[in-house]
């Protein structure tokens, strides 16, 4: 019975897995950003798509979808 309860609470945590990975990503993207003032945004994600596995498109996308959050914290930046 613990081995169902396990195969189950395993899966759940698989299938968050990218989205917390997607978070760490984006602060990886805003750190690098900050502390290469004037480096390109296309190469800072990939950059940090190769260094962590992740697929650079599904990198992008969840960005995208964050992109408030994004365009924010850039402002910030340049403010």
């Amino acid at each position: 019975m613990n081995d169902r309860r396990r195969s189950k609470s395993s899966k759940k945590t698989n299938e968050t897995a990218p989205d917390a990975r997607f978070g760490i990503a984006m602060l990886k993207i805003a750190m690098e950003l900050k502390k290469s003032k004037g480096a390109p945004v296309d190469q800072v994600v990939r950059q940090v798509a190769t260094q962590m596995s992740l697929n650079e498109s599904e990198l992008r996308a969840h960005l995208a979808s964050q992109g408030r959050l994004l365009r924010d914290a850039l402002r910030k930046k340049n403010a």
